[in-house]
């Protein structure tokens, strides 16, 4: 029979006592003497700095432009007065420096450039078109309607805006275009300095038009094609098929050149 180890579980009855041999080689019958135990350990203390009694009482010098902020107890509740002090201090360092800023902003020419007049090469801006130039300078460049750069990174995108008005243009209005109509036109209009006397902005004039010249730019195209259109002479078809036996000349002339 093979001896199998079992590990110690709990007794049938009273006769069934388990003792494992192996157990006593790990536990000494006598105690450890204190020779062999380790050492107690005892923690230590600071040494702490000798202080002058007299100089308890004295103020701690201050160095000279050094202030002394305390800090904020954590149970302090602003006020409505101390809410807009903070309010009013923010807004002070904003416009301080948005003024350092504007210094390097570039101011626009004085001397008001003539505007490039219409002609069969240089149609008229549609108002659709001078709607979507303000709307790409305003809010797809988000730039100021003076055009003046406040961060030396924001500069208009000509490009961009010349992309976004030639989607609904007439003609190909290119970025030189754009920056001269917006400059020459947009602007005055928008600022009320046209010689009209109730000048109106140019969101007025595209809600009263309401799309009517854009409607009727394509409406003549549509009706210019249909005049040539029947201006044109019908193509003169050979009457093939009234023979049965006649042969279709292209089909002849194709197996000619083969």
């Amino acid at each position: 029979s093979v001896q199998l180890w079992t590990p110690p579980t709990p007794p049938q009855d009273d006769n069934d006592i388990y003792i494992d041999s192996v157990m006593c080689l790990m536990y000494d019958t006598t105690p450890i003497p204190e020779s062999k135990l380790p050492p107690v350990y005892v923690r230590k203390e600071r040494k702490r700095h000798k202080t002058d009694p007299s100089a308890a009482g004295r103020k701690k010098k201050q160095r000279h432009g050094e202030t002394v902020i305390p800090p904020r107890s954590l149970f302090d509740r602003a006020t409505p007065g101390m809410l807009k002090m903070r309010r009013e201090g923010k807004e002070q360092k904003k416009n301080i420096l948005l003024k350092q800023q504007t210094q390097f902003a570039k101011p626009l020419p004085t001397l008001v450039k003539p505007a490039a007049e219409a002609g069969q090469d240089n149609p008229e801006w549609l108002i659709s078109e001078d709607w979507a130039l303000l709307q790409a300078v305003k809010q797809l460049l988000e730039l100021p309607l003076n055009l003046a750069v406040v961060s030396p990174a924001h500069t208009p995108n000509w490009d961009l805006v010349s992309d976004v008005v030639n989607s609904c243009s007439r003609v190909y209005r290119s970025p030189k275009q754009c920056r001269n109509r917006y400059e020459n036109v947009i602007i005055p209009r928008e600022e009320g300095k046209t010689k009209n006397s109730r000048p109106l902005r140019t969101n007025q004039i595209y809600a009263q038009d309401e799309g009517a010249t854009h409607t009727q730019l394509y409406t003549n195209h549509f009706e210019m094609m249909k005049m040539i259109a029947g201006k044109r002479s019908p193509p003169i078809k050979p009457l093939l098929g009234m023979n049965p036996f006649q042969k279709n000349p292209k089909h002849a002339s194709v197996l000619s050149e083969r």
